[in-house]
Parts: C-alpha cells; structure tokens; sequence
C-alpha cells in the first residue's frame, strides 16, 4: 500500500487519511511523502503525518506569498510559537538564500510530553508558481536539492522520510522527487536510467512529469548536476552556465544514448 496513513489520534470525524503517498528514493523504500499543500482544514493532519513518520524534513514546492483557499499558512511567525492541535510548532529561526527560504521549527506534542522536541528544517522553494510547469532555474533547482542533503547528512537522520508538497501534490512536488532520484543515482552509482527513473516514480502517482517539458527538463537538470556540481565535472572549468546553455537547443541535449525517450511519441509509461 502507497498511501501514507495517520496513527496519531484525531479529533471529532477525523480519520487516518491524509492525501499524500509514498515513494521510493534512489536507495530507500518509502523516502518520500508526497502531499497537497495543507490548507486550513489539513493543518493538524500535516502535523500528523510529520510526526506520525518522524519527518524531519518538509520541502515546500510553492512559492507561497498569503494564506489563499489553496494554501494555509501551517507554521507561527518566527521567534513564536502556535498549538495545532495537539502539537505546539515552534518557530526557532528563519534564513534566506537566493530563492529558498529555510525556517528551523520544533515540533512538541501534548500527546507525549516526555518525548524531546524533534528539530525540522522546512526549505521553501520560491522559484515555482502555478503557471510554470518547470522551474526557471536549474541552479536553483540543484541549489534546493544540496541544501536539503546537507540539512540531512549535519542532522544524521538522512534516512527519516522528507515531506514533499505542492498544491495539487503532483506537479511539483513529484518533480522534485523524480530528479532528487536522477541525481542520487548518478551520484552513487555514475549512471542513471532517465526513463526508468521517472516511469517508477509515475507508477504511484501518474501525474509526476506529466508533460514533455518536464521530461527534458529532467536531463537538462542532470547534465548540470553532472558537469557542474559531481567532483571531475568535465564542463567546470570549460564553460560557463549560459555556454552550457547553448547546448540544450540541440535535440540531442547532449545525451545520445537518450535521445529515443525525448520525442513526446516516445513518452509512453504503460
């Protein structure tokens, strides 16, 4: 079974359902939780579903200016703290680099008060909107990507499940899940089956990488991870990013053993 299901006690007509699934990393069953956005009747289930699977990892895949139907706003000010029943969610500090906002709360639950507080890094990546189906940046992309490796390798508990949300939590949060697999897999293996990467993230939910665009996106990514940010990378000291930009106009994205996935006719997962 995919779906990720609440243990953690609910009010009145809650139950243990929540709209997220679970999907495999590179290496690890089950890695990633991939959810809608919460909104104002979700909070306490999201809350749950963090603690429930002893997440300390939440990557928000939203760029997130004010509360909307769509988006609540599921955390306190910074230096506050605010009771989502039945946790209190501490804001401890809140940093900015480029395009990623990075908030440090503490989750507490009433439930267990002899239980230390469990530390969370939030990474909010503000690069994304709903018009765009692929972000503007494949630095910054990338950028989200070493940040929340980082976060997990300094905190040793790079093996605990990472939170994945978007508004339709699909698009984009699918998207970061299937190129943090790409880029892991070149990363420890030095080789990565694209196609095979995607076609296994789409098999629990179909709408991730859903469109063309996005599948090139996915190599384009990649060829920068490559080159760009692996130790040796053959274009580091060859070519600037408007340079290796260039060579995404030729069909081929400079991957020739993948180009027979690139055509939209191609793009079949069954």
């Amino acid at each position: 079974m995919y779906r990720a299901v609440l243990s953690t006690p609910g009010g009145v007509g809650r139950t243990d359902y929540i709209n997220a699934v679970l999907l495999d990393s590179h290496r690890q069953k089950d890695h990633f939780i991939v959810t809608q956005t919460p909104l104002h009747t979700t909070i306490i289930d999201f809350w749950k579903l963090v603690y429930d699977f002893n997440v300390h990892t939440i990557v928000m895949m939203e760029n997130y200016k004010h509360e909307d139907d769509t988006c609540a706003e599921y955390w306190p000010e910074e230096k506050k703290m605010k009771q989502f029943e039945p946790f209190f969610i501490d804001s401890i500090a809140v940093y900015q680099q480029d395009n990623i906002t990075i908030r440090h709360f503490k989750i507490h639950s009433m439930l267990n008060p002899k239980v230390q507080a469990r530390e969370i890094r939030q990474f909010q990546f503000n690069a994304c909107n709903d018009t765009d189906f692929v972000p503007k940046s494949k630095s910054m992309f990338l950028d989200l990507f070493d940040l929340v490796k980082d976060w997990q390798n300094v905190s040793c508990e790079d093996e605990s499940p990472v939170i994945v949300h978007c508004k339709d939590g699909a698009t984009h949060s699918g998207f970061y899940v299937a190129i943090s697999n790409i880029c892991e897999a070149m990363l420890h293996d030095g080789d990565v089956d694209v196609y095979h990467t995607v076609k296994r993230v789409k098999k629990r939910r179909t709408q991730i990488v859903d469109l063309v665009e996005q599948y090139r996106f996915c190599y384009k990514v990649l060829w920068d991870y490559m080159n760009m940010r692996l130790p040796g990378g053959t274009l580091t000291n060859m070519m600037d990013h408007t340079q290796a930009d260039k060579l995404y106009n030729v069909g081929s994205l400079s991957l020739p053993s993948y180009t027979s996935h690139l055509e939209y006719s191609q793009f079949d997962y069954s």
